[in-house]
């Protein structure tokens, strides 16, 4: 009995470890007032001191506050590209390294910093051609199968009009291929994080 006890008294103090390690919120978050300039400095200052995931933290900041600006949300999205370059993380890196190249091409003049484009490019010939290749064939598979989706639910999910019935109008609803935010996911729209 005692020995059980120890057994779940440590898994316990294991699972506590590893509760307090995940902490995706650094102790001083950026003030709720803090401008874009800010946020950047801040992130910034974490890098040069070494702290990758708390610059991580901070660019993610930048965007979810200030990224439906076009040239907040490019500089957000490069920076954290090239953090996953210093990583050798290409998987994330290269579709927001695309993505940004993509957004320069088609904002307008002045709208987007286009030394942004030039700086995606270059990180982007770091990357093995071969890993380059296999992580484009990977985002085609992806945008595949979201087309398939589509193309069996369309725009609504798996919601399916059948016009003028007598029954109400409550039938169930959802969102097929919408947003989705998490990080590895940066191929399904401008303001996915």
């Amino acid at each position: 009995m005692e020995k059980k006890k120890f057994k779940t008294a440590t898994l316990l103090a294991i699972a506590l470890i590893a509760l307090a390690s995940c902490s995706s919120t650094p102790k001083n978050p950026p003030p709720d007032d803090a401008t874009d300039t800010e946020i950047i400095q801040l992130a910034q200052d974490a890098y040069e001191k070494g702290k990758r995931k708390l610059a991580r933290y901070y660019y993610t900041v930048l965007l979810q506050r200030y990224g439906m600006d076009t040239a907040d949300y490019v500089e957000g999205r490069f920076e954290l590209a090239h953090l996953y370059m210093k990583e050798k993380d290409y998987e994330r890196a290269v579709p927001m390294l695309e993505e940004v190249i993509e957004i320069c091409d088609i904002s307008d003049y002045g709208t987007v910093p286009t030394a942004f484009r030039k700086l995606a490019e270059l990180d982007l010939a770091k990357v093995p051609p071969k890993r380059l290749e296999q992580i484009r064939a990977a985002q085609s598979k992806d945008l595949q199968s979201q087309q398939s989706y589509h193309d069996s639910y369309g725009d609504y999910g798996g919601y399916e009009d059948y016009g003028d019935t007598d029954e109400d109008d409550s039938g169930s609803f959802s969102f097929g291929s919408g947003w989705q935010q998490d990080g590895d996911s940066s191929r399904n729209g401008y303001f996915s994080f």
